[in-house]
């Protein structure tokens, strides 16, 4: 009895795998279910197109998801009630000129121009950008960092909304593993999970960045192999590969979006947060060899330029700082040796394996400056100098890490993907991090991917509806 119940069952699961396995139609193929990709998606359905989107993932968020969900915006209606005065020359200059002038200012004009219509664009699908939450990015002087307290899981909760509010179909767990292309046009997406093909007349590629491909990152971002990728598992370079099956040019690669970490911890915990805390940091040599308080992918890189490891040093009143909550955290890191402890500043120094004169000098130097509210080594914000002079001191190792890489496929300002002949692929389009050319070698502020990831997102869109009869 039990060998027939078995053999129905199979029978039943191989028919569930036969009816999910299907061929499906539709007018617009999304690929990927993160902030470009869900953009994409409600942009195309709000022009009349039917829309089918697969997520590899059982998720969706992709790389906005895991992101503190701020936006980059000029002349916004949120700055207008902060009473900041910006410009949208002022941002495209300023992202220029961080790139080294190495972007493609056509897309990044394109990006500045859709900024502020794309803050009030999130707004209305229930984002929460206030005057109140304004504030810097990068090393702009200008408020135009336009954060939410849900960070990107409330963006991706709002825009999925909006996606499935408009009848788009969300396929989770379904892997797209090849474009189709018909007398030289791209018409649909070969897939593992809940459909094996889904056809339609236009296919968008959002499926991010490669971070978590070693391979990808070895072949084309080889100066931060070493760097700790803080992404989602499904960030792996699908779409690019895809794309360059079907001769799609790439451009931009190198570098990635500088962070720093705490190595076998986990992201956002109490130990990994004490190595991001504006505090004292020293390289190998036991010196400082940056202002602690910088924006966070000049400090990534900093950390990158000694070697992709360097020290946050702190006394005993900062550990206790921490809490009764944070305790238990820093007792086990200080057991297993992830942090090092000194009775003296030259004892840690040596547990370190740092110069125990050198360290202390710069400990002295750190202390006499900070009590005297200037620091003439870096200019750091005065606010944030605190004497470190309470033993036992500690040491803690800080990595370089990334939240993504840089680089992808060439696209115009339609989100067209462009061939290596120079001409655009029919039916394809490209948004968000899987694309290159926004960004030059180095990150320019926080909230500039998802800036563009809607902005490239809602282009894709709209072009991807306009091939719809």
């Amino acid at each position: 009895m039990k060998k027939w119940m078995l053999i129905l069952l199979a029978m039943w699961l191989c028919g569930v795998s036969a009816v999910w396995a299907q061929s499906l139609e539709c007018d617009v193929v999304v690929i990927g279910g993160g902030g470009a990709g869900l953009s994409a998606a409600i942009e195309a359905a709000d022009r009349g197109a039917k829309v089918i989107l697969l997520e590899k993932m059982a998720f969706l968020g992709g790389e906005t998801g895991i992101s503190g969900g701020t936006i980059q915006g000029a002349e916004t209606v949120v700055q207008s009630k902060a009473g900041v005065a910006d410009s949208r020359r002022d941002l495209f200059r300023y992202w220029m000129e961080a790139g080294h002038y190495k972007n493609d200012p056509e897309l990044v004009r394109a990006v500045v121009d859709m900024s502020a219509a794309n803050v009030e664009w999130l707004m209305k699908l229930g984002v929460a950008y206030e005057p109140r939450n304004l504030g810097l990015g990068g090393w702009t002087p200008v408020p135009r960092a336009h954060r939410t307290p849900g960070g990107g899981a409330e963006l991706i909760k709002a825009l999925e909304k909006a996606a499935r509010d408009r009848g788009v179909t969300i396929l989770l767990g379904t892997k797209a593993t090849e474009l189709v292309s018909e007398n030289g046009r791209v018409v649909g997406v070969r897939a593992e999970g809940k459909a094996s093909l889904v056809k339609g007349k236009a296919v968008i590629i959002a499926t991010g960045g490669f971070a978590a491909n070693p391979e990808m990152v070895k072949q084309y971002a080889p100066d931060y192999v070493d760097s700790l990728p803080i992404t989602t598992p499904g960030i792996t370079g699908d779409g690019i590969r895809m794309a360059q099956a079907l001769g799609a040019k790439t451009r931009g690669f190198g570098g990635v979006i500088g962070f720093r970490k705490v190595k076998d911890v986990p992201y956002g915990s109490t130990i990994d947060g004490l190595g991001r805390q504006v505090i004292m940091y020293v390289n190998k040599a036991g010196k400082r060899f940056v202002d602690e308080n910088a924006y966070y992918a000049l400090i990534a890189e900093a950390i990158h330029n000694q070697g992709g490891v360097v020290y946050q040093i702190f006394d005993e009143k900062k550990r206790e700082a921490l809490g009764s909550a944070g305790q238990k955290d820093f007792d086990e890191a200080l057991a297993s040796g992830l942090i090092k402890q000194g009775a003296t500043i030259e004892e840690l120094a040596t547990q370190l394996g740092i110069p125990p004169e050198a360290l202390a000098s710069t400990l002295a130097e750190f202390n006499g400056n900070a009590a005297k509210g200037h620091d003439p080594v870096f200019w750091r914000d005065a606010a944030t100098l605190v004497p470190l002079t309470t033993p036992p001191y500690y040491g803690l190792p800080v990595f370089h890490a990334n939240l993504g890489t840089l680089g992808g496929l060439v696209i115009n300002t339609d989100a067209q993907v462009i061939h290596t002949s120079g001409e655009a692929i029919p039916g394809l389009y490209a948004a968000g991090s899987v694309t290159g050319g926004f960004f030059g070698d180095v990150y320019p502020a926080g909230g500039s991917a998802v800036a563009m990831a809607v902005a490239t997102g809602r282009i894709a869109g709209a072009n991807a509806a306009s091939l719809v009869k």
